[in-house]
């Protein structure tokens, strides 16, 4: 779970007094910190793809792999900075992430290109799966802030997702 939230107010010269309305900012907190575990192993596994694909499609999927963990890479940077914004420390080691992930790791050092890609597409599905719930669990919170930028996330995903399924034969 995400380091405990202390809800201060201003004052102190390092918090704002933001009064960001939300009814219990654990909770957002715990499903941030779950986002930012699985945008990073999904991070880890495109640029993992990137550097090992192979085969006849290797230059289509090394862009588009490319540009899958350059897009990972800037969310998880957003993650990040709404976890900090409502009181919260994020993860820093992958440790920690594997711990919180819903999603899993790749551990195989040579994948086939299709299965690399099935396996991605398979990921970005299951992110719009989840950024659903968490959505629900964040306007339930009352904070729209982060229900917001979990909507943006999700249609990343599922783009995502499409330029994948695109892919196929």
């Amino acid at each position: 779970m995400a380091q405990a939230v202390r809800t201060r107010r201003g004052g102190d010269g390092r918090t704002a007094d933001l009064d960001l309305g939300i009814e219990d900012q654990q909770v957002v907190a715990d499903v941030l910190e779950r986002v930012l575990a699985d945008e990073n192993v999904l991070y880890m596994k495109a640029k993992h793809y990137h550097w090992n694909v192979e085969g006849p499609q290797f230059v289509a999927l090394a862009k588009v792999f490319q540009d899958q963990y350059e897009l990972l890479d800037e969310v998880v940077h957003e993650v990040a900075e709404r976890m900090r914004a409502v009181g919260a420390h994020p993860l820093g080691s992958y440790a920690r992430y594997l711990d919180q992930a819903r999603l899993e790791e790749s551990t195989e050092r040579r994948e086939k290109a299709e299965t690399m890609v099935e396996t991605l597409l398979g990921d970005h599905e299951a992110m719009a799966r989840h950024l659903r719930d968490d959505i629900t669990a964040c306007k339930e919170q009352k904070d729209e802030a982060t229900a917001d930028l979990l909507i943006g996330l999700l249609r990343k995903h599922e783009r995502a997702a499409w330029v994948l399924r695109s892919l196929r034969g």
